[in-house]
Formats: structure tokens, C-alpha cells, sequence
């Protein structure tokens, strides 16, 4: 018979990955036989609930456009800025709040938006959760994340947070505060912060399109 003097040693618990949004917990499924493996991304809702989650666009027909050459600015929150940034890049595509989803073998080269407020905050957190836990279209490259500022001061105590989520990205850049946009008007590009410059000229890079203000943009 066992010793039931004996000290009882707990077993290890794996390590929990942060940026999932449902941590998995083999010691709470049921026993039973398992359904064959599947890539998550084609499962909807195995990873997360649908309220945490940012969905995909319907698969579009054929385009004769390549899929290679657009670039997409998905908002992680309503009104983070996506249009004034599209704007900035002729032929790339305003996304609204969902991934672009291409046939495969087409890509998409994505860049996340998102305001420096308390929303921003948590719908880019959630957003990079979503992508860490892979439930994005398999056919979807994420570049980054762009901040845009929500005040012309920015604030320190939402600071720290940013600073977390940021790192759970690919890499991210960040927007100031740009008076003439709240207010509507259009800004020649290289009049422009010397920040919003720089960030143009990485993201097309990244996605190998035209940066803005040169020959074939």
C-alpha cells in the first residue's frame, strides 16, 4: 500500500501562453476519443468567444487584381483612423474592423490600427491575442500595428499598457497628434511629422507597394 505519510509532490504545470485568450487545460477535457487535428484558423470559435474576437471579411471572389500588391488598414475599434491612412497610400484598402480573408495562394499584408485611448488599448490587446492564438485567415500577413494619437497629450497612464501590447506584435509605429486631420483637411504628405514619414516609408517596404510621394504611387 502506498504511503499516505508521504509528502505529496504536485506535478509541474506547463507554461500558459499570456496571449491566448482561452488557455488550454488538458486536465479539464473530457475523456473520451479526440476529434483528428485541425488547423485552428479553420475552426471558428475554438480559440476564443465571438465578443473577443475581431472577424473575417466573406472570401471575395476572384479578383484581377494581385492580392500580393494591396495593402489593407484594419481597425481594431471603430474610429481608429483607418481611411486617413489609406489615404495616404494609392490603392491600398480601408478594411474596416475585419481581416481580409484572399483565396489562398493569394496573400494579404495587414496592418492593425488603433487610438492611444482605453478602447485602442483593449481592442488592439485583443486583436493581438486573436493573431497570437492563430484565429486569423491563414492567407493574411500581419505587419504591425500603428498607434494613432488620441490627444495631443499623450497619456501616461494608459503608457505602460501600450508599451505590453506592443510587444506582442511583429512591430508597431506610432502617429501624432495632427491638428489639420481632426479638422478634416488634407495634408500634403511631406508636410506631414517627420513620425508619419517614417512610418510610411517601413510599412512600404514591408508590403512592396509605392511609398507615398514617390514616382509610382
Amino acid at each position: 500500500m502506498p504511503d499516505s505519510t508521504a509528502p505529496h509532490t504536485a506535478e509541474p504545470r506547463p507554461p500558459v501562453n499570456p496571449w491566448l485568450l482561452t488557455p488550454h487545460h488538458p486536465a479539464q477535457e473530457r475523456p473520451g476519443p479526440q476529434p483528428p487535428q485541425r488547423d485552428v484558423r479553420q475552426l471558428p470559435g475554438t480559440v476564443a468567444p465571438p465578443a473577443e474576437m475581431l472577424p473575417w471579411h466573406p472570401q471575395p471572389p476572384p479578383d484581377p487584381q494581385d492580392w500580393r500588391q494591396r495593402l489593407w488598414w484594419m481597425g481594431v475599434h471603430g474610429g481608429a483612423g483607418t481611411s486617413t491612412l489609406a489615404g495616404l497610400f494609392p490603392g491600398s484598402v480601408d478594411a474596416g474592423r475585419a481581416w481580409p480573408n484572399p483565396a489562398p495562394p493569394q496573400r494579404a499584408a495587414v496592418v492593425l490600427v488603433a487610438r492611444t485611448n482605453s478602447a485602442g488599448l483593449l481592442w488592439a490587446s485583443r486583436a493581438a491575442a486573436q493573431w497570437a492564438a492563430g484565429w486569423v485567415p491563414p492567407s493574411t500577413t500581419l505587419l504591425g500595428l500603428v498607434w494613432v494619437a488620441d490627444t495631443p497629450k499623450r497619456a501616461k497612464e494608459l503608457e505602460s499598457r501600450r508599451r505590453v501590447i506592443s510587444g506582442a506584435l511583429p512591430r508597431t509605429w506610432e502617429v501624432p497628434w495632427v491638428e489639420p486631420w481632426r479638422l478634416g483637411h488634407t495634408v500634403r504628405f511631406d508636410d506631414l511629422p517627420a513620425a508619419v514619414r517614417r512610418m510610411a516609408a517601413d510599412i512600404a517596404g514591408l508590403a512592396h507597394v509605392p511609398a507615398p510621394g514617390s514616382p509610382g504611387s
